[in-house]
Parts: structure tokens; C-alpha cells; sequence
């Protein structure tokens, strides 16, 4: 859109920013009380946020999300502002205080993605992602990378994890990271915390910002 794209040249040359996070919201605008879309006018907002890029990669620590989400194909990697589910497992992570993030599972207890972060695997060093036709986000990060190198999209099980030779985290503010320790219910496994295809992916993502 011309006037956004507007907004956010006039807002970079004022405030002088080589680099920043730009939040883009767009919801309906106007309308009667209820759910029926009664008229096409849209509002939207555009929020600034200080973007320092991340060139000192950490290994994380995962828990596991309790809650579980639904099964909605039509609104399945898409991320949108009625994510209720997402609301109340991103509280769960506020009581696992030894945890940077939670693995999140659907109704039938496969691996979807984190709280807040894309999930990869690498096994033989081949890239495998958790199907996401019926519910979750498809990220920037996820999608640059399946643009990028081979990935394999399938559904995955915990059992999948534990044969894993490691695990990955994306999302476009953090780049890839990989995971050190995931705690499950019972017991918890370490990870790689350096592999040669993390190296080479993190090296291509990071020459967008350089």
C-alpha cells in the first residue's frame, strides 16, 4: 500500500533509523455490533520497535506447553489478532521461569511450533518442520527458508524430536537459533549446540542484515 509504505519513509528519514521492526495491524473498521463483516473499510496501524540484529547466537532451554491448540484449516498459518489459545499458552511460558520458550502441540499431541517461534529439525542433516495445514503460523523465517534450502514439512511427534540430531527455532526478529535442553513431562534431552547446516543457514540469514 502506497500510504504505509509512505508512513514508513517519512517516520525512518525523521527519526534517522538505518534499521527498526515495523508492526503493521490491520483489522475492520467502523461496523455494528456482532460478527457479520457488514462493510469492506479497513483501518490499520503501524508501530516502530528498535531492531538490533542478532549476531551473537544462543543455544535455548524449551518446556512444553500444557494447552493445546484447535484444528482450524482455514485460519492455518495465518497469523491474525483472535489468538486466544496463543494468549493463554504465551502465559504458561511466565510460569516456567527456567524456560525461554514452550513446544506447543495440537488436539492430537503432534508438534506444532513454540510460543512464539517456528520449529525445525535437523536429522541426517536433513531440515524437517511440523505440518502446519490445520492450525499454527507460518513465519517469515520458516518461509524464507523453505525458499532457500530443501524442507521437509510433515507431522511430528515427540518421539521425532528425541532422534533428532537438532533442533531449531526461527522467527524473523531472532533469526534461528538452536535448542540446548528440552524439558518434557518426565525427562529432558540435550541437543547439538553447533551443527554444520545451522552455521550455513544462520550465515545466509544473516547477510540480509550485514
Amino acid at each position: 500500500c502506497e500510504s504505509i509504505n509512505k508512513s514508513i519513509k517519512n517516520h525512518a528519514d525523521k527519526q534517522g533509523l538505518q534499521s527498526a521492526i515495523y508492526k503493521l495491524t490491520i483489522f475492520r473498521a467502523g461496523g455494528e455490533r456482532g460478527y457479520q463483516t457488514n462493510n469492506k473499510q479497513v483501518d490499520w496501524l503501524l508501530s516502530v520497535h528498535p531492531f538490533v540484529a542478532n549476531k551473537q547466537q544462543t543455544t535455548l532451554q524449551l518446556g512444553l506447553a500444557k494447552n493445546r491448540l484447535a484444528k482450524q484449516p482455514l485460519l492455518a498459518g495465518l497469523k491474525h489478532i483472535s489468538r486466544l489459545e496463543q494468549v493463554m499458552i504465551a502465559n504458561e511460558l511466565l510460569e516456567q521461569k527456567d524456560a525461554d520458550d514452550l513446544l506447543v502441540m495440537d488436539f492430537k499431541g503432534r508438534l506444532v511450533e513454540t510460543t512464539f517461534q517456528n520449529l525445525v529439525l535437523i536429522s541426517d542433516n536433513q531440515l524437517v518442520t511440523p505440518q502446519l495445514k490445520h492450525c499454527g503460523v507460518k513465519g517469515v523465517a520458516l518461509s524464507w527458508l523453505k525458499s532457500h534450502f530443501e524442507v521437509t514439512s510433515k507431522h511430528l511427534k515427540i518421539k521425532d524430536l528425541e532422534r533428532s540430531d537438532a533442533i531449531m527455532v526461527c522467527n524473523a526478529i531472532r533469526g534461528f537459533r538452536l535448542v540446548e535442553t528440552i524439558r518434557f513431562n518426565k525427562h529432558s534431552q540435550s541437543f547439538l549446540t553447533k551443527h554444520p547446516v545451522h552455521d550455513k543457514i544462520s550465515t545466509q540469514w544473516q547477510l540480509m542484515f550485514d
